[in-house]
């Protein structure tokens, strides 16, 4: 009866798909037209009109929600009968082989998953060994080891073996050398072209070795990964017929939800059990608009696989959408359309304009352009409180993002605002500040020199009742003792000085004193993994801080970690608390997620996720923020690993890849058709730093965006934007706040500083105000050192009237390198690669450099104000203009790869034209001060490359206009108001 109900219930389209029972189909699925329901009807039909059982049903999706969702009508449909039907995702599925099939698969079922620390730490080995030409870096040897791991995983998914992809190499080898034969040879395009051709080649080569190696290191350890058993699943299948007959056999009925994006190892399995069928009974039910998963761009990919595959395939579209009001699916289609790679271009008679059947009352379309993303947060904020007001239930709202960093910035405004929020971002428990706090407990108490900065932030978390301003006074004058001192005193060097504590008037010595006792309870005893771990905690009262001071959430965060120890000690009894802090540092080296164990779920809140999360879900009303050009579509990643285009696609869709943007645009398809009345787009036009346009992707829709017309209440989102860090206590005390109020006294404004404060005020706050320690690393360590060297080539040109050689150049910057720690691995990259710079530089600056005015020209002594605002800095050279009696040119040194006059000006999607306001503050230093001013006009600002890095040592001259200089002043009065007020700085701590 239910059955009857729901076929007649059916449109024409659809009931074609669910009485098609034999032989292969295609039914093309646009967005709410109704799949899920067409394949529980379908399933119900091929039982009540075939002699098949429902154990005779193989149903596959992408997801486990996916497979949830089915399983859910067919029991309305069939009753018990359902649970007989084999429902599955294709890996659960494949692993229902091996074990239904146990001697098929010895070797697999001998073989153990293999984590994510040992993935990586294979790969670190192969690359250390192997020491490839191409996938290194003079920086870092494992560089590339993220790009290897995940195109290693994408070849696996797609079923491409190394074999396949050293073939795929040779034709894109084939291809490059027919494009540089008609290329003449002394130009200079052909060295540069086959200098590129010769990289990505180069490149892939190294690329099939690793995976090559690493497949072999696998099996040897016996370890697979995730996509090893699929493909070990569609090995087999391929191999032995008598489990192909009898898989064929028993599911003599397949339907393939989500097709569009199956993989090729997916496909693979598939295929080997249909391949047993004459005219195999298969149903593949997908939508290349909506192919979001599928790597490589390949969205048509499985539909011609399939069409080739089996002869005979019928189409069946269903346009007739449920879902959207007409307004929503005509703005979806009109973006869409731009689409070149879609079915209806290689299919005759295929036409996909869906068709709303949605009533339309309450229907609401907006497209609007904000000043900021304060603005657009607040505007969002608003809409979502008249929604919920009006009635609008909480779940059938929806904020969609792009990226899941933007879904954690959503989520946590939402909920500082006071809306119940439930965000679909990737949980990750090492973001959290208390897991944080726990590992550099842990980290400190096993070695206690190993961050100066984690014993200053243990200091300040308020875990060890020591009053914060303390702390900042103790390191004040640490601070001012090591800028004199060779031997750099540490923070807990002075801790069992109780003499030199009431020096500097410190006023609990005693907490101070005890810091370190407590820190050395904690030190792990080399026990068992977790009764160490245990120990550690509850000498400090760990949890009973983090009840206090966090959330329920907070909880799950820190019971996630300790879970992960008390698991990783059971498989490994022998792991200690330095192993364990080990298999972290991967974690964190390589961005690895430990996921969250959430203990709860809570109902009637907000969804806040990224488009991608949102496939297959549906709300009432959705917000799509944050549309500008580099997020949403535009995006500028360079690919570092481009694989060849022939490595995944199947030969029947050569030449079938949509762009980057193509792919884009189909996820903003999908975003937009989850809305069901009322769709929400807009942008903003700044980020605060620098200027944002919209994305292509608005544009398109030819719908001019409208400006927020209400007045916005700034004042109850500003608190979510700064919302405070363990680094932070709650409030700021009084001995903070005075603290700050003696600081700023004798505070003077830098370049560097002013970037600082525009990026993050916390992070001025902590390096600038709380001078927290800055620890060299390499890249400091070389720009210094070379900065250094150049410096003391032109003084010496100067005393002895005469340019000096190579060899005391390089002899100034080995003696300078020498002067710093170093570890002697490290020293040894820093001094070839210092040596190839310099040389460089020398070779192409050599007799035809001038003597310089001035070198490292410092502002401090000269008491250069602005305002009332006093500033600082120091600038690398002023050169005196040829053929000019007073016009000099500010220029100030760079190491690394050098920057395009667009990205110095923060012109590209990647820049912060943080360069471009250093220069400007450069010139109004010069101009406030009197000494130079009264002789010279600065009228031209350079930067100059000199590493010389991939062989480009450029000079930059970046032109300026009155509105960029008037642009800085306005950037120094607005920082300049905020930062010498101790009321702006407790609204950050307090947040």
């Amino acid at each position: 009866m239910e059955l009857q109900k729901a076929l007649s219930g059916l449109n024409a389209a659809q009931r074609e798909a669910a009485e098609t029972l034999y032989g292969p189909v295609v039914v093309i699925a646009g967005p709410g037209t109704g799949k899920t329901q067409i394949v529980a009807c379908r399933a119900a039909n091929i039982l009540a009109k075939t002699d098949a059982k429902p154990e005779n049903l193989l149903i596959t999706t992408f997801t486990e929600a996916g497979v949830v969702s089915i399983k859910k009508r067919l029991l309305r449909f069939l009753g018990t009968d359902a649970y007989k039907i084999t429902v599955s995702t294709i890996h659960a599925f494949s692993n229902d082989v091996i074990r239904m099939f146990p001697e098929k698969f010895l070797r697999f079922r001998a073989m153990r998953p293999v984590d994510d620390v040992e993935q990586i730490s294979l790969l670190e080995e192969i690359i250390e060994k192997s020491r490839y030409e191409h996938l290194s870096s003079d920086h870092d040897p494992f560089f590339y080891l993220t790009h290897i791991r995940d195109r290693i995983g994408k070849l696996k998914q797609e079923a491409v073996s190394p074999e396949s992809l050293d073939r795929a190499t040779d034709a894109l080898a084939g291809e490059y050398a027919a494009i540089l034969s008609e290329i003449k040879p002394e130009l200079k395009k052909y060295a540069t072209e086959k200098s590129r051709q010769e990289k990505h080649v180069g490149k892939l080569r190294d690329l099939a070795d690793a995976y090559r190696k690493y497949q072999s290191a696998c099996y040897e350890r016996g370890l697979y990964d995730f996509s090893d058993m699929i493909s070990y699943v569609g090995e087999v299948l391929e191999e032995d017929a008598d489990l192909r007959a009898t898989l064929a056999e028993r599911y003599q009925f397949v339907m393939l939800d989500e097709f569009q994006d199956m993989s090729g190892a997916q496909n693979r399995v598939i295929d080997a059990i249909l391949s047993e069928a004459e005219t195999p009974n298969v149903m593949a039910v997908g939508d290349d608009d909506q192919s979001i998963y599928r790597f490589q761009g390949a969205s048509l990919e499985n539909l011609f696989h399939f069409s080739k595959r089996y002869e005979g395939t019928k189409f069946v579209v269903l346009t007739d959408n449920y879902r959207s009001t007409d307004e929503i699916l005509r703005l979806a289609e009109k973006s869409v359309s731009h689409n070149r790679e879609r079915i209806g271009r290689y299919v005759p008679g295929i036409e996909k304009t869906l068709r709303s059947h949605h009533s339309g009352k309450g229907g609401e379309l907006r497209i609007m352009v904000h000043s900021n993303p304060l603005e657009e947060k607040a505007v969002v904020l608003r809409e979502v409180r008249r929604m919920l007001e009006g009635g609008v239930e909480p779940e059938e709202i929806a904020v969609l993002t792009r990226t899941n960093r933007e879904t954690q910035e959503w989520a946590s405004f939402l909920a500082a605002n006071g809306v119940g929020v439930e965000s679909k971002a990737s949980a990750d428990a090492l973001s959290s500040e208390f897991v944080t706090l726990a590992l550099n407990l842990l980290e400190t108490a096993s070695d206690p020199a190993v961050s100066e900065e984690k014993v200053i932030r243990l200091a300040r978390s308020g875990l060890f009742a020591i009053e914060p301003s303390d702390v900042l006074r103790l390191n004040r004058a640490l601070h001012k003792m090591n800028y004199v001192r060779k031997d750099r005193l540490r923070f807990l060097d002075v801790l069992s000085d109780a003499e030199l504590l009431a020096d500097i008037g410190v006023s609990n010595p005693d907490a101070l004193l005890g810091f370190y006792r407590k820190i050395s309870d904690a030190a792990p005893k080399n026990a068992e993994l977790y009764e160490d771990f245990k120990r550690a905690f509850e000498s400090v009262g760990f949890l009973d801080f983090v009840e206090k001071r966090g959330s329920f959430s907070d909880l799950e965060d820190v019971f996630t970690l300790f879970e992960t120890a008390k698991s990783w000690g059971v498989g490994n009894p022998s792991l200690t608390v330095a192993g364990f802090l080990k298999r972290i540092g991967y974690y964190r080296k390589y961005s690895l997620s430990l996921p969250s164990k959430r203990l709860s779920e809570i109902p009637g809140r907000v969804k806040v996720l990224t488009a991608h999360q949102s496939k297959g879900l549906e709300y009432e009303a959705v917000f799509i923020p944050g549309i500008s050009e580099g997020n949403w579509g535009g995006r500028r990643n360079v690919d570092q690993l481009r694989l060849p285009p022939g490595a995944v696609l199947k030969d029947g869709s050569a030449g079938i890849v949509g762009d980057g943007d193509e792919e884009e645009r189909r996820l903003f398809f999908v975003g937009i058709t989850r809305a069901k009345s009322k769709l929400f787009l807009s942008y903003s036009e700044s980020d605060g730093n620098k200027m944002k346009i919209a994305s292509q992707f608005l544009t398109e829709l030819s719908v001019e965006p409208s400006r927020n017309a209400e007045p916005v209440d700034y004042a109850g989102v500003i608190a979510a934007e700064l919302r405070p860090t363990a680094l932070f206590s709650a409030e700021m005390t009084e001995g903070e706040e005075a603290y700050v109020r003696e600081f700023l006294q004798t505070y003077r404004l830098s370049p560097s500083d002013l970037s600082k404060f525009l990026e993050d005020p916390k992070l001025f706050l902590r390096d600038s105000i709380f001078k927290y320690p800055f620890e060299d690393n390499e890249y400091t360590v070389f720009g210094k050192t070379y900065h250094r060297a150049l410096e003391l080539f032109y003084l010496s040109w100067k005393k002895e009237g005469r340019e000096g050689s190579l060899e005391t150049l390089l002899s100034d910057f080995e003696r300078s390198l020498r002067q710093e720690v170093l570890p002697p691995e490290m020293r040894e990259k820093l001094l070839k690669k210092g040596r190839e710079g310099l040389a460089g530089w020398y070779s192409l600056h050599s007799g035809r450099l001038e003597i310089p005015l001035e070198l490292e020209y410092n502002f401090y002594p000269r008491n250069v104000v602005f305002e009332n605002i006093p500033l600082t800095g120091k600038i690398d050279k002023i050169e005196l203009i040829p053929a000019s009696a007073n016009e000099v040119r500010l220029v100030d040194y760079k190491t690394g790869r050098a920057k395009s006059l667009n990205e110095i000006k923060g012109l590209t999607a990647n820049s912060d034209g943080k360069y471009f306001r250093q220069l400007l503050f450069y010139k109004l230093l010069f101009e406030l001060d009197a000494s130079l001013s009264s002789k010279y006009r600065p009228t031209s600002l350079t930067l100059e490359f000199v590493e010389g890095k991939d062989g480009d040592y450029r000079t930059v001259e970046v032109d300026f206009t009155d509105e960029d200089f008037e642009r800085l002043k306005s950037e120094i009065r607005d920082a300049w108001s905020k930062i010498s007020d101790p009321g702006f700085w407790k609204e950050v701590m307090r947040g």
